[in-house]
Order: structure tokens, then sequence, then C-alpha cells
């Protein structure tokens, strides 16, 4: 009778066991799944970024250029003021 209780108790222990391994591979493939998106959430941000970078790169360039013709024509506008 003790037998049969111990291989009981062993079936249930390895059965438990195995559903315990299962759970906890998919645990682990849902954690590399949301790292994953996370990843690509933001390397999508930094490609966003490195646009948005750009496009005031290319104002500021502009904005620039146009000061220079401004105090070209007209004389410097903008003066250092006394530190």
């Amino acid at each position: 009778m003790q037998d049969k209780e111990n291989k009981d108790f062993l079936t249930r222990t390895q059965e438990d066991q195995k559903i315990l391994e299962v759970g906890l591979k998919m645990s682990r493939a849902h954690k590399k799944e949301r790292l994953e998106d996370e990843v690509k959430r933001l390397r999508a941000e930094v490609d966003n970024l490195r646009i948005q970078n750009s496009e005031y790169s290319q104002i500021l360039a502009e904005l620039t250029e146009k000061l220079q013709r401004y105090e070209k024509k007209y004389g410097q506008v903008f003066t250092r003021g006394s530190d």
C-alpha cells in the first residue's frame, strides 16, 4: 500500500513538474516577445527622432541663411551685450 502511494505521489509530482516546465517555457517565450516588441518600438522612436532632428537641422540652416542675407543687406541684427 505504501509503495502505491509513493508511486502515485511520484507520478503526480512528475506531472506537476511537467506542467510547471511548460508554464515556464511559455513565460519565457512571452517575455522574449515583449522584449522584441519593445525593441521594435524603441527603434521606431529612434528613427522618428532622427527624422525630426534632420528636419530641425534643415530649418536651422535655412533660418541661419536668411539671417545672414538680412545682416548683409541691413547690418548686424543681434549684438552681444556687455558681460
